[in-house]
């Protein structure tokens, strides 16, 4: 794939790895903890490698979710994923520029309205919003645009799968209608 697209304009970086620090461990609510983090590390380290050597064109990243520091001697930008508070991001990226003097990336936040009201998912992501273009981010992607129907969120499909908060991060419902954060988002801009 990266062969394929390595002068590909649209292209802006490759992300190798997704949320690899819970392999390792990171998140202690998820008890994988599968792999050494020297292990996990080392992969980084090869995947960057390999992936630079076939696309010196691009810029490379991988979204870490707690741990996103460890990533710093393999990549051009730090990616990060935040799913607290306002309060915790200003903690997240004080360690994180203490660790590392590359760009930060905010590569994942958002907020279940199944665990909050759409105007408190509205209000937080304002404040998440606040704190990124203050603190100089290089950006944020908000997870995600759309709520996922039950209906088509299994495989194989059509089956029902159970309902759960992960559903419900969307800034739109799964009906297209929109929630309060989308006029954040249209603020944003």
């Amino acid at each position: 794939m990266v062969e394929r697209y390595r002068a590909e304009p649209t292209i802006l970086a490759w992300d190798v790895r997704n949320e690899g620090d819970i392999d390792y461990g990171s998140n202690q609510t998820i008890r994988l903890n599968v792999f050494p983090r020297e292990q996990v590390l080392g992969w980084l380290a090869l995947a960057t490698e390999r992936v630079r050597a076939l696309d010196p064109n691009h810029l490379i990243t991988a979204g870490w979710y707690l741990d996103a520091e460890a990533t710093a001697p393999y990549v051009d930008f730090v990616s990060f994923h935040h799913w607290y508070d306002a309060a915790d991001l200003l903690q997240r990226i004080a360690a994180m520029r203490a660790a590392t003097d590359k760009p930060l990336l905010l590569e994942e936040v958002g907020y279940s309205t199944m665990r909050m009201a759409d105007d408190d998912q509205a209000r937080t992501l304002a404040e998440i919003i606040a704190v990124s273009e203050r603190e100089g981010l290089l950006g944020w992607l908000i997870w995600t645009a759309f709520d996922f129907p039950t209906d088509r969120t299994c495989y194989p499909s059509p089956c029902l799968s159970p309902d759960n908060a992960e559903h419900y991060f969307g800034i739109w419902r799964a009906d297209y209608s929109a929630k309060p954060a989308v006029e954040i988002i249209i603020q944003a801009r």
